[in-house]
């Protein structure tokens, strides 16, 4: 019992780390099967998803987008 919850907490503090950059249910798949230190790798190793926000609904949308998906507001300005 000693060493499940320091497990958890680690495992979910590598999860919270891979849903910051967008892998967070792979992260947590990885980190549950094999252990947290390999599901840290794997999220460190993954390539950022880079987002930015819309102006006008504040959602993350992909970088190259040019329309918002969620309000369809023009992100080209």
């Amino acid at each position: 019992m000693e060493i499940v919850l320091p497990y958890i907490v680690i495992l979910f503090a590598v999860v919270f780390f891979g849903h910051t950059k967008g892998i967070g249910i792979s992260t947590f798949i990885v980190s549950l099967l094999l252990s947290p230190l390999i599901g840290l790798i794997w999220a460190l190793l993954v390539a950022d998803h880079k987002v930015k926000q819309c102006p006008i609904c504040k959602e993350d949308v992909k970088i190259d987008a040019l329309r918002c998906k969620h309000c369809g507001a023009n992100l080209t300005e």
